[in-house]
């Protein structure tokens, strides 16, 4: 655009403008409309338009990081928007992309994500997580990792799934950081001694109780991995061989009860430990269960106590080493 090249700001900016009306997913036209922009807001939104199109755009993303760290957003606030009077921002999560009005980078004040995830036991404490911020922020960081596999994506990536008590599915991203930045050595502490863990694995169609399920089985010492139906866990069976298994008698494309069978057929899984988890208690449902090969049963809503016996009855090793 020659008009923004020789200065002409506002001219620009209408061309830009009109550019954008015709095809609005113009990443270039984006990026100089951020630059010429009148204001940090205006400058914030096409930034962010230019992210959304593309996860990863380096320049978009620097320049939103620089923009957010800047005090021009806070100058631009009127007296009664929600946070106006609070300062200016003085940090931005890696994580949720949000701005904090504190230096303090250790837990983001808005998605709740534990940054320093080499603390493994302050990970595992956090609580008040922002589920719906942090899955929307993997979503975005996984298509980064994709397109720019370097040490920041991918850290990025396993400090949000460890902050969701996906440690499983983290192991994998954070080889990849740890391969791409070899001097980092707390990180590498961290795989190896998460790498060196027994693994459990819960499948069920909640992510509520496959979460419940993974923040309990972490806590306990053990690598939590999770499906949302039984075949997707015998997907990951190809790769993990679990030293516990808690499969949910009903869902959809694969139920508890196929999984238990498929596994007793596995002479590498046939003496791995297979708990069904019932929606509620009766005679019946433990003899189909016990027909297909579970090893014990588990009555939904999960209680910590219940699994922690059943934890101790099947898996004891790095159970009993955190009780």
């Amino acid at each position: 655009m020659s008009a923004a090249k020789h200065g002409n700001k506002a001219s620009a900016r209408e061309t830009l403008r009109e550019l954008l009306e015709i095809d609005p997913g113009n990443e270039a036209a984006l990026l100089l409309a951020a630059e010429t922009a009148a204001t940090g807001k205006e400058s914030e939104h096409f930034l962010s338009e230019a992210l959304r199109m593309n996860p990863g755009c380096a320049q978009a993303m620097t320049s939103l990081a620089l923009l957010r760290l800047s005090p021009t957003l806070a100058a631009e606030k009127a007296p009664d928007e929600p946070g106006a009077a609070l300062g200016p921002v003085l940090w931005v999560c890696p994580l949720c992309d949000e701005g904090a009005r504190t230096k303090d980078q250790i837990r983001c004040p808005n998605c709740g994500a534990i940054l320093a995830i080499e603390n493994l036991e302050r990970l595992q404490a956090n609580r008040g997580v922002d589920e719906h911020k942090l899955t929307a922020a993997l979503e975005r960081w996984k298509n980064r990792a994709t397109l720019d596999p370097r040490f920041e994506t991918n850290l990025n990536v396993a400090r949000i799934l460890l902050n969701l008590h996906q440690s499983g599915e983290a192991l994998g991203y954070l080889r990849a950081a740890c391969r791409a930045n070899p001097v980092a050595t707390g990180l590498k502490m961290l795989y190896d001694l998460l790498e060196r863990r027994p693994v459990v694995l819960a499948a069920d169609e909640s992510p509520i109780v496959r979460r419940i399920i993974s923040i309990l089985v972490g806590r306990a010492g053990y690598l939590a991995l999770s499906a949302s139906d039984g075949l997707e866990a015998l997907a990951l069976l190809d790769v993990w061989s679990p030293h516990m298994m808690f499969v949910a008698s009903e869902m959809n494309r694969m139920d508890g009860y196929e999984v238990c069978r498929a596994i007793r057929h596995n002479a590498h899984l046939a003496e791995v430990p297979l708990i069904i988890l019932f929606e509620k208690d009766g005679f019946f449902v433990k003899v189909k269960g016990a027909m297909a090969g579970a090893t014990d049963y588990l009555v939904k809503p999960v209680e910590e106590t219940e699994l922690m016996k059943l934890m101790m009855r099947y898996a004891p090793g790095a159970a009993a080493a955190h009780a």
